[in-house]
């Protein structure tokens, strides 16, 4: 097999390459695996995006420059049989798939619901989630069968059929778990709620646990949820709904928590009464109201869109429990994730965002989150980092560019906010033609300007970085730094964003 030097190491989607490749399904076809292993590198250099039917057509398949995909279907008749080829290689089989989406050049890679390993544990321990739709058999979770037999015999296996698409028995009221989550500088508490008892990896190697700690409510699984302003969609495809709450046993310390949500729809038919689509309820922290009124899709203006909520010095009640509960008020109360890190007492930790398909580790050991939070825009990975003695060059390889915005869930409070831009297209790496005035564009904060008519060339040079710095920004009223790039010539852009909490003396974490 040849070296695939473009892999990340010790990586899940790496090792289903690897595997994939060394099954033998490309053994008769070496224009396939070319074809995949094309797809492969322009995955893992984050490129998929610029991926056209004409890139791959002269690029992979030999055709000449004067290629007509109207005339020649090499790439659309290729695509095709990909597709098949990895749908019946995976058939039946276990673990992370490769797919490729119909009416994509993309590689996806499918991660599966996986169940911890665990002591056997008496039936009403074991939630069975009502199912909407055919959205939770891409999961494969025990179900049906596998419930009865431990019934019976109190520790059997759980048979891994595909569920019917049926309302499922009524779940338990009550789970209540007496183990502590290891939580350490660096880790997470990540729980996919109304998931039964699994554990899941998502792209990013986060892991995500199923439902737990929890008392009364109802589960449900959606149908049709897409991946949305960067967040992964398994962790939005299942919710919590009813009056319930969470007891998570914890260590003493301040802790952040961020609450997710994604309104599925409430009516089927046609609203006579716009009240019929309110949904407003609250939410408690050991017993303090923090979310009165809460209504998610009046606050995100859809359905079926990603909507955090954060919370910063969150702390155990005298019992040693973090109590989160959610009280239903017109219409059932529900979450779809909870997500609980040890954090610093009254201050949110650094949130730090760089514009790529990865995370990124940066000199000083600082990890920033892949693209995240925004909407509109397009994400691209240039080929080279700037030069110049720029002292973390690589951290200006992704960029976002168009007109698009970054709504970044923060807690109350003051932020210093820190734009990070490297003109490329303009510079002697890029087109090596680029002048003062070629690319400008405004910065909003909350709608309110940070820059205006800024020009990275004529600030910067055509070879250097820039930093834009802003002190003193405050949440919405939806908890959210709302980030908007406006173009004036050509396209906006940046290439990472860093968030850090000023504190109530105003002091700002150190860079």
């Amino acid at each position: 097999m040849a070296v695939l030097d473009f892999l990340p190491v010790s990586d899940a989607r790496s090792d289903a390459v690897q595997a994939l490749l060394g099954s033998g399904v490309f053994e008769r076809s070496k224009g396939q695996e070319r074809l995949f292993l094309y797809l492969c590198e322009k995955y893992f250099s984050g490129q998929s995006e610029e991926l056209k039917e004409f890139t791959i057509a002269t690029e992979v398949f030999g055709r000449q420059a004067h290629f007509d995909p109207k005339d020649d279907s090499i790439v659309r008749v290729e695509m095709h049989r990909l597709r098949k080829r990895l749908r019946e290689h995976y058939q039946g089989k276990d673990g992370v798939r490769i797919v490729v989406p119909e009416k994509s050049y993309q590689l996806d890679f499918r991660f599966p619901a996986e169940v911890a390993p665990q002591e056997p544990v008496a039936v009403e321990a074991v939630e069975t989630p009502a199912v909407a739709g055919t959205w939770w058999k891409s999961w494969g979770v025990p179900l049906g069968i596998g419930i009865i037999l431990m019934a019976v015999i109190a520790a059997a296996t759980m048979d891994r059929r595909e569920p019917r698409v049926e309302t499922a028995a009524a779940a338990p009221r009550k789970q209540e778990t007496a183990e502590r989550p290891s939580l350490r500088a660096g880790r997470a508490l990540r729980i996919l709620c109304g998931r039964p008892v699994m554990r899941y990896t998502d792209p990013y190697g986060n892991v995500w646990e199923g439902d737990r700690y929890y008392e009364g409510g109802e589960p449900l699984i959606l149908e049709n949820i897409e991946s949305m302003q960067g967040y992964d969609a398994n962790v939005l495809g299942g919710l919590r709904q009813g009056s319930f709450r969470y007891s998570i046993p914890l260590d003493e310390g301040a802790y952040e928590l961020t609450l997710i949500f994604a309104e599925p729809p409430i009516a089927a038919g046609p609203v006579v009464n716009p009240a019929d689509e309110t949904r407003e309820f609250g939410v408690a922290l050991n017993g303090k109201p923090v979310l009165r009124n809460f209504d998610v899709r009046d606050e995100v203006g859809e359905y079926q869109q990603a909507h955090f909520r954060v919370f910063k010095d969150v702390k155990p009640g005298p019992d040693g429990k973090l109590e989160i509960r959610f009280t239903s008020g017109s219409q059932r109360a529900f979450v779809n994730g909870i997500v609980l890190r040890p954090g610093v007492a009254g201050q949110l930790l650094p949130i730090r965002i760089v514009a790529r398909p990865q995370p990124y580790a940066d000199a000083k050991g600082n990890v920033w989150e892949a693209d995240i939070y925004y909407r509109g825009g397009r994400q691209i990975v240039r080929p080279v980092p700037p030069g110049g003695g720029v002292a973390d060059p690589r951290l200006y390889l992704g960029e976002r560019h168009g007109t698009f915005q970054y709504a970044i869930p923060v807690a109350e409070g003051s932020y210093r906010v820190n734009l990070h831009f490297w003109e490329f297209w303009w510079s002697k790496a890029g087109s090596g033609s680029g002048k003062a005035g070629d690319r400008v564009f405004d910065v909003f904060c909350n709608y309110r300007p940070l820059l205006q008519h800024f020009d990275v060339l004529a600030e910067a040079g055509p070879s250097h970085t820039t930093v834009k710095s802003f002190g003193g920004l405050r949440p919405d009223s939806q908890g959210r730094l709302v980030l908007s790039f406006v173009p004036q010539a050509n396209r906006a852009m940046v290439n990472a964003i860093e968030v850090l909490d000023e504190g109530v003396a105003g002091k700002t974490w150190k860079q």
